[in-house]
């Protein structure tokens, strides 16, 4: 069996990956209870409603 370590981020952390260049900041991505996570695409109904 294998452990992996989860890294968690806090979003001062998050804040300066993107001023730094590490996340570009058009990403489609999302720090939810510590984790980055990739966010899809908006599908066309979805992008009318926003």
């Amino acid at each position: 069996m294998t452990v992996t370590d989860l890294q968690l981020w806090t979003v001062d952390e998050y804040r300066r990956m993107t001023e730094t260049g590490i996340l570009n900041p058009d990403g489609r991505v999302e720090l939810i209870d510590g984790q980055i996570i990739l966010i899809s695409a908006k599908n066309p109904p979805h992008a009318a409603t926003n």
